[in-house]
């Protein structure tokens, strides 16, 4: 759904941001990506994802945490840039209330 707020130029980084994540997300191994899809991406619980797969609910947690690991490390150029304009977003909606 499009937003009439937004402008078009947000709308193209976000679009940018999205490739990005998706090229990171495909570069994972594949044991890490599947559980991020689904614990992260489909909203599964532990416990869920782990029936899914067939793991313990203990190997879905710790595949979550490399693979969040990894991903730091291929988005790492991004995350200055995201964490100043969440902190921005703050201020703002901090000044609205």
């Amino acid at each position: 759904v499009l937003r009439s707020d937004v402008e078009p130029e947000d709308w193209a980084e976000a679009r940018d941001l999205e490739r990005r994540f998706r090229k990171a997300l495909s570069a994972l191994h594949p044991a890490r990506r599947d559980v991020i899809e689904l614990v992260r991406l489909r909203g599964l619980t532990h416990q869920e994802a782990a029936e899914a797969l067939g793991l313990a609910p203990q190997t879905v947690a710790n595949r979550i945490t490399l693979a969040l690991a990894d991903l730091r490390v291929l988005l790492a150029d991004l995350l200055p840039q995201l964490v100043d304009e969440d902190q921005a977003q703050r201020g703002r909606e901090s000044n609205d209330g």
